[in-house]
């Protein structure tokens, strides 16, 4: 034989005998047909088509992050304007992308256009109010836009790719759809025949928020509330209490409770560094989440508690107030989140704060097996 034939089919044989140890040898060599098996199926990983298993379609919400983002800035602006002595009668968002900002001193305009300029350049335009005298509209620009809706596209398909991981399935697929559907994930879980517990981590607890409680008193309805004032103060905002929140006298478990909360959040799950469940020792047999902040968001913490000592401070979990304690000190890095849970509970939140938080809520649109 050809020497050289000779040694390409030695090297051919060591491939193939290579490739089949690594198929069905690998990693633990096999001493029964089920062996075999279990060690292929290891180093084959068959797709949704080939092995069955769930598909979803989720859209996310990114109007919700837009209008998140225009609530901070009336925040920012009005503390800014505030610590310049600018008089002005208000600060209010007209819409998800408007700012109203009402009878500013003419004299102090340059203020306002200095702040909007240094601070809010290539985000936001100011151009005078129609129909109302030494008042602007701030207008969040087309691109800004834009960009915050890719960002929270983005921010939402790692985050659900990360809590996915965490249950340890198997190749599992979680990409933007593209093209139209801009705000939509696809998401293909092989093998996975009932999505209860996914879908369950994806969507539970995602969305972290801490607010200021601006009225000490709660209500059992919306209509309870505006009997009482005619119209929601400008920066407000009506939230429901969680379902295992409605203890107080005057919700009594009858029906929903709502809070009077600031509407922009000192604090959101994206400020999170860390989240680990522990008992609660001040209410035996139940668990807490205790989280730790970045040292951005802690710079803004400690000076928000330092001023408002003595109010309440809600924990707002995806739209709902989860508690409201009271602040008594201090808090600069850490914090804890309390509501009556169970090991399994406050395990599954730590997981969800940890992996990150939603930036807005998702809908499910598709959700499907398939065989």
């Amino acid at each position: 034989m050809n020497p050289n034939l000779k040694w390409k089919a030695l090297f051919i044989s060591a491939v193939i005998v290579f490739c089949l140890y690594f198929l069905f040898g690998y990693p633990t060599f096999p001493t029964s047909y089920a062996q075999v098996k279990d060690n292929f199926k290891k180093q084959i990983k068959l797709g949704l088509d080939l092995q069955g298993g769930s598909h979803m379609v989720l859209q996310v919400q990114v109007q919700e992050a837009v209008a998140q983002e225009t609530d901070t800035t009336v925040d920012r602006l009005t503390t800014a304007l505030r610590d310049k002595n600018v008089h002005y009668d208000e600060v209010r968002r007209v819409d998800d992308t408007h700012i109203l900002i009402r009878n500013i001193d003419p004299s102090q305009y340059s203020v306002l256009s200095n702040i909007v300029g240094t601070q809010y350049n290539n985000v936001w335009d100011v151009a005078p109010a129609a129909g109302e005298a030494n008042s602007y509209t701030l207008t969040l620009r087309p691109g800004a836009v834009a960009a915050i809706e890719e960002q929270t596209v983005t921010q939402a398909k790692d985050t659900i790719e990360q809590r996915i991981n965490a249950l340890g399935l198997t190749e599992p697929t979680v990409q933007p759809r593209g093209g139209r559907n801009a705000d939509e994930i696809l998401v293909q879980l092989p093998g996975v025949a009932d999505t209860a517990e996914a879908r369950r981590v994806i969507q539970a607890g995602g969305q972290l928020e801490l607010r200021l409680v601006n009225d000490p008193q709660t209500y059992p309805s919306v209509a309870a509330y505006m009997a009482q004032h005619t119209v929601l103060a400008a920066g407000d905002e009506l939230v429901p209490a969680c379902a295992d929140n409605r203890d107080r006298t005057s919700g009594a478990n009858t029906g929903d409770l709502f809070y009077v909360l600031n509407r922009a959040p000192i604090v959101t799950g994206r400020d999170l560094r860390s989240a680990t469940e522990t008992r609660n020792t001040t209410n035996p047999g139940t668990w807490q989440v205790n989280f730790t902040l970045s040292p951005e968001a802690a710079r803004r913490f400690g000076p928000f508690t330092q001023a408002n000592l003595g109010r309440n401070m809600a924990i707002v979990l995806d739209h709902c107030v989860k508690s409201d304690p009271v602040i008594n000190g201090r808090i600069e890095d850490s914090g804890m989140i309390e509501g009556n849970f169970s090991q399994q509970s406050a395990h599954e939140l730590a997981v969800v704060l940890r992996a990150g938080a939603l930036p807005a809520s998702i809908r499910y649109l598709e959700e499907r097996t398939v065989g």
